[in-house]
């Protein structure tokens, strides 16, 4: 007699962990320094760094970064000022290498010699890979003309990049990291006692950790298609924003506004200070408010009709629309290719009594 038999394939399993590297958090936030106009809402900090900084140092921020973005580190290394010795050690040639990578091994692009030949090349060939992206409108001609006088002497270009990272340290991050150092901690501290366990995938863990729903967000599900580890770092830095990336082991980074998780026993009023800033700050502008005031009006706005009726560009209304968004306040859904925002009340109604609790503690 045959037997017939159904097999359903054993759900794979994610483990999360929660951790403060100050190398990792601090990188990520040279990384995000470059995306502040392209995004409203990251923190105090980080609009009051970003305009700090002449236009060179913006130039050269960018570069460092496209540097980190193609090295690896070991978990051996905890601290900045580690980060910069180990870039120091490493062969120039090498680095730059490393750091036009991305676009030397594209498929089409030419050789590193090449591309180095001459500003005009260097500025043609990124054109070209942003059109290719859908990025050329956001293309900037200008750092790339600046940053060709950079690379093409490996020795000056990584003098470049390490002087940059020493001065942004000493005068911008050490001071930052040592007043908000405890916080992070006392947040990470509070997610551990939580004991979550592991979970069917990356984005259940997401929303477990974060309380958002990322399921859907092409980038991340690119990114996180064969998570097995994740390791939350709560930041200060990134508002209502999550960020991502990996570690040389091949881990997965979350970074979160530190936080209390839900339904902790927990008291902080630093924490709760955080997460209410976070918030209001969403609110404390006259476009984002002037958004939620036509949604009470209307149940589904799709985001042309914003730009429409507000007079805004559609740059200004992204940003505005991305911020309102990860702080929960709209839910978006697409509509055949245009996106669409409804009004998430519950959001509201939850950040106003928020608000009510942690004076009424005061």
């Amino acid at each position: 007699m045959m037997t017939e038999w159904d097999f359903i394939a054993a759900p794979a399993t994610v483990e999360i962990d929660f951790a403060v590297n100050q190398a990792e958090i601090v990188v990520n936030m040279l990384q995000l320094l470059n995306t502040l106009e392209q995004n409203a809402g990251l923190s105090q900090w980080m609009e009051e760094t970003y305009h700090a900084l002449s236009p060179e140092e913006k130039h050269a921020n960018k570069l460092a970064s496209m540097a980190f973005d193609a090295i690896n580190w070991s978990q051996n290394i905890t601290t900045f000022p580690d980060v910069i010795a180990d870039l120091e050690e490493r062969d120039a040639v090498e680095l730059r290498a490393q750091t036009l990578q991305w676009l030397t091994e594209t498929e089409g692009m030419p050789s590193l010699d090449t591309l180095l030949s001459d500003a005009d090349v260097l500025v043609r060939v990124n054109y070209e890979h942003a059109s290719q992206h859908g990025k050329q409108e956001s293309f900037d001609e200008p750092f790339w003309r600046w940053a060709y006088d950079q690379l093409a002497e490996a020795g000056y270009f990584k003098q470049v990049v390490v002087q940059h990272l020493k001065m942004m340290w000493e005068r911008f991050l050490r001071e930052h990291w040592l007043r908000n150092e405890a916080l992070l901690i006392e947040s990470r501290n509070a997610f551990l006692q939580m004991q979550f366990g592991s979970f069917s995938d990356a984005f259940a863990a997401i929303e477990a950790v974060t309380g958002r729903n990322m399921r859907g967000a092409e980038k991340m599900e690119q990114h996180f298609a064969n998570s097995a580890r994740l390791i939350f770092m709560p930041v200060t830095h990134l508002g209502p924003y999550i960020s991502w990336g990996r570690t040389y082991e091949g881990d997965d980074l979350v970074f979160f506004s530190a936080r209390l998780p839900r339904n902790t026993r927990v008291e902080s009023p630093a924490l709760n200070r955080s997460e209410l800033l976070v918030r209001l700050n969403a609110l404390a502008d006259d476009t984002r408010l002037r958004m939620l005031e036509m949604l009470v009006e209307n149940e589904e706005i799709c985001a042309q009709d914003f730009i429409t009726r507000l007079e805004l560009s559609q740059s200004s209304a992204s940003r505005h629309l991305r911020q309102l968004t990860a702080s929960g306040y709209l839910n978006e859904r697409r509509r055949d290719v245009a996106k669409c925002y409804s009004l998430n009340r519950e959001r509201i109604e939850d950040t106003m009594k928020a608000l009510g609790r942690f004076l009424d503690k005061h």
